[in-house]
């Protein structure tokens, strides 16, 4: 998402500016504290001040025999000022950049039938908060680590990337079609449903097809019939059988899974 070589310049104008910051309220602070307030080392904070003064932005004073002053110049409050301006507008680029790529992501994860996440990341990253908040305005529900076989959407620094639970679903509209049309031919049914994986109760990603129809087969030999219609697809299927009657009973269901295809394609 962002190159390694702008991400460490912007790290390095971000730990200036908090330095900048830090200095003017504090003058008189020891390196100890400043690093500490900063997150890096000793050394870091020591050749940052260096950089600081060489650069004429910071005046340093000796007030005793291990204390120093930092008193910043005109040049260094307006460089703390123009590096104030260009960490918001940095920011506020990053959140769009992230939000766009968090909702790419979650695009691949409904399309590939499924309506929640598992959210992984380093505690404390802003980012994470960000990818939470676009899987809400998706509608994609994030789950607890570990609870059931669903995408993980994993935040790494500046990184988003997405992991999918096993081989990833070919969900197209050309093999969910092909599905369609195979149960048709092997059982003519009056109606047919494929419904995405049931993430809410199962772990192995399967689609299930609701097949209606008084049929000729059992529910046994028709499950046969349709297992060998559609196993060179590819697709992991479960099936069930409904009477016209019973499907009425159970027709609310539906609601609770992601609809893929449907046929009769006109039928409500």
């Amino acid at each position: 998402m962002v190159r390694p070589a702008v991400r460490t310049m912007e790290d390095r104008l971000h730990k200036e500016l908090r330095l900048l910051e830090a200095l003017a309220e504090s003058p008189e602070a020891r390196q100890v504290d400043l690093a500490r307030r900063l997150g890096v080392a000793v050394g870091t904070v020591n050749w940052l001040i260096k950089r600081l003064a060489a650069r004429g932005l910071i005046k340093v004073k000796r007030i005793g025999r291990w204390r120093w002053r930092y008193l910043l110049t005109p040049r260094g409050m307006r460089e703390k000022a123009r590096l104030s301006v260009a960490y918001v507008r940095n920011s506020m680029a990053l959140y769009r950049q992230v939000r766009q790529r968090a909702r790419e992501l979650l695009e691949e994860v409904k399309a590939r039938g499924f309506d929640e996440v598992r959210l992984e990341g380093e505690e404390g990253n802003d980012l994470v908060d960000v990818c939470r908040l676009t899987c809400l305005e998706q509608g994609v529900k994030v789950i607890p680590d570990g609870h059931r076989a669903v995408p993980a959407l994993r935040v790494r620094g500046l990184e988003l990337s997405l992991e999918l639970p096993g081989k990833p679903l070919d969900l197209s509209e050309e093999v969910l079609s092909e599905i369609v049309n195979r149960i048709v031919r092997a059982v003519h049914p009056e109606r047919v449903f494929i419904l995405g994986p049931d993430t809410a109760g199962k772990e192995d990603g399967h689609l299930t097809a609701v097949v209606v129809g008084n049929s000729p087969f059992g529910e046994l030999e028709g499950y046969g019939e349709i297992r060998r219609e559609v196993e060179n697809l590819g697709v992991p299927i479960d099936v069930m059988f409904f009477s016209p009657d019973e499907f009425r009973k159970w027709e609310m269901g539906l609601k609770r899974r992601k609809l893929l295809a449907q046929w009769p394609e006109d039928r409500g």
